[in-house]
C-alpha cells in the first residue's frame, strides 16, 4: 500500500474487473497465487494512490490469523506498527473473526500532499450501532460531495493535533465510533453534502448539510 495501481498493473496485469464503491475505485486483479483467491486494490477517491487491499482464501477455504497475517502484511509498508489485534464478534458474543488495524507514516504521507490552492475541511463524526448485530463501520461509508456532484477526496493527516481518525471499526449493538474525516477540498467558503451509507447497494442514505 502507498503506491500506485500502475504498480499493480505492472507486475499482476490488466485488472480482471473494476467498480466503484462511495467514490473509491476497487481493481480486482489475479494474482497468480495457488494460495491467494481474491486479490484486490482500493484507490483513495480521485487519485491512483492504493490505500486499501482485499485478500481472501481460495474458494471456500479459510485461512487462521497467523496465516492470513503472514500472507498480507507482505503488502503492506515497510515501516508499519500493527496494533494489537481484536475478536470481532456476533450479536451472540461468537467469534467470527479478527480486525488488526495498524499505521504507517509513509502510507499517510503518500495520502495527503498539500498542493497551493487547496485547503482540508475536517468533520467530526460520531456513529452508534443501533442494531442487534456486529456492523462494520469504514471511514468510505462516507462521501463529500460539492455543489457540481464532484466527490472530494478522502485524505489522513497524520500531522493532525488533538484529534482521531475515524477507523474502520467492527462496531457492536450499542457501541459509538467516534473520529474525524478529513477531504481535501479548494479554498474559500463551499456549500457540500455528506451522505452516509453502511450498505452502498441497499440505495438507503443519510445526507448532511455541510458549509465551509
Amino acid at each position: 500500500m502507498g503506491g500506485t495501481d500502475s504498480s499493480f498493473i505492472a507486475k499482476y496485469g490488466n485488472p480482471t474487473s473494476r467498480t466503484t464503491s462511495n467514490g473509491s475505485p476497487f481493481l480486482m486483479f489475479n494474482a497468480h497465487d495457488n494460495n491467494i483467491g481474491q486479490f484486490g486494490v482500493v484507490l483513495a477517491p480521485g487519485t491512483h494512490t492504493v490505500y486499501g487491499l482485499v485478500i481472501s482464501p481460495p474458494g471456500a477455504q479459510s485461512w487462521d490469523a497467523i496465516t492470513a497475517n503472514t500472507i498480507c502484511i507482505n503488502y503492506v509498508p515497510e515501516d508499519s506498527k500493527l496494533d494489537p489485534p481484536k475478536n470481532v464478534t456476533d450479536s451472540s458474543g461468537n467469534t467470527v473473526g479478527l480486525y488488526q488495524g495498524g499505521h504507517s507514516a509513509e502510507l499517510a504521507n503518500s495520502l495527503n500532499p498539500d498542493p497551493p490552492g487547496d485547503q482540508f475541511l475536517v468533520i467530526d463524526v460520531s456513529t452508534k450501532n443501533m442494531t442487534t448485530q456486529v456492523q462494520q463501520v469504514n471511514p468510505l461509508d462516507f462521501t463529500l460531495i460539492d455543489s457540481t456532484g464532484q466527490h472530494m477526496t478522502w485524505t489522513i493527516l497524520s500531522s493532525l493535533p488533538n484529534t482521531h481518525t475515524y477507523d474502520l471499526t467492527a462496531l457492536q449493538p450499542g457501541a459509538t465510533n467516534r473520529g474525524v474525516l478529513t477531504y481535501e477540498v479548494s479554498t474559500g467558503k463551499h456549500s457540500y453534502q455528506l451522505t452516509f451509507a453502511i450498505d452502498q447497494f441497499s440505495g438507503n442514505q443519510t445526507q448532511w448539510n455541510i458549509h465551509s
